[in-house]
């Protein structure tokens, strides 16, 4: 983002912290191809700020043989600012997310289920305890579905929770998939995240208005999207009973957490009974998560 115009020059969103070499790349493309047109097309600056000091670790070196300097420096008041440029900038291209009324086999009583949970899920911000590193395992009765989830929202970017069905899709999320980088699953990843309006369909808005849904906050409407990388898709029926199940009974289960003296929290496990017969009839959530050959 140039801070002077405040105009944005290149954006990237990525589900793991950037590497190096992903950083130098984002770089060079705000200076040398910068999307959309604005005041500075082509330019080096003299400096670039970041708000962590391994991001300035890893540019150092590149931005030193061009003679520009990088420098750490907190800025939060270019946090609103900048999320309000890029809806700005890219309104135009954007495409509205496909809503729980795309999924096959979905009800009106599923959806209502789902904005109340995830609306009390928001209200309760179970992301101020849990860091994504520290997923949970959740287990489905009596269908013995077993998965993992992760809690987003500690670094204060983006609030929300990440589905995963396997150990393999939590291992390689949990360390950005190695030298071959993260590897999307068939069913892409499936993840809530809360989002201003603008992102939803006007069919889905209509829906929220007419059915009386809660909703959280004006910045808090909740997505569940199953993620790929150059698109976005509705949800399979059970990977969104799944969720509803997490939203409405994680942030009791967070807060039941105690830390130890690791800094960390002993572990635990709690059972609930189902809230309504929409969902399955038991969830079972533990922390922390053990390898299914050690569980």
């Amino acid at each position: 983002m140039n801070i002077e115009d405040g105009s944005v020059l290149r954006f990237d969103l990525t589900l793991a912290p950037p590497d190096p070499a992903e950083l130098q790349k984002l770089v060079e493309q705000a200076m040398l191809n910068p999307v959309h047109e604005t005041a500075y097309p082509t330019h080096r600056p003299t400096v670039i700020y970041s708000e962590q000091s391994d991001f300035q670790e890893a540019l150092a070196p590149f931005l030193a043989e061009i003679e520009v300097q990088v420098d750490v420096r907190y800025m939060p008041e270019l946090a609103d600012a900048l999320v309000e440029a890029i809806e700005s900038q890219y309104a135009d291209d954007r495409e509205q997310a496909p809503g729980l009324l795309t999924i096959e086999g979905i009800t009106p009583q599923l959806c209502e289920a789902f904005y109340t949970a995830a609306a009390a899920c928001y209200r309760q911000e179970p992301w101020t305890i849990l860091h994504s590193v520290q997923p949970i395992s959740f287990e489905l009765l009596p269908e013995q579905l077993k998965g993992y989830a992760q809690v987003m929202g500690k670094e204060g970017v983006e609030y929300g929770l990440i589905l995963h069905w396997s150990w393999e899709e939590l291992e390689q999320m949990l360390t950005g998939g190695g030298k071959r980088g993260l590897s999307t699953p068939k069913n892409g990843w499936i993840s809530i995240s809360y989002s201003p309006a603008t992102y939803l369909s006007p069919a889905e808005l209509d829906a929220i208005e007419a059915y009386g849904w809660p909703i959280a906050a004006a910045h808090a409407y909740p997505m569940i999207l199953a993620l790929f990388p150059d698109h976005a898709e509705s949800l399979d029926l059970q990977s969104l009973q799944a969720m509803i199940a997490l939203l409405q009974n994680l942030p009791e289960f967070i807060h039941q957490l105690t830390p130890d003296s690791q800094g960390d929290y002993h572990p635990l496990k709690m059972t609930f009974p189902r809230q309504s017969g929409l969902i399955p009839a038991w969830l079972s959530i533990a922390y922390p998560v053990k390898k299914p050959s050690q569980a």
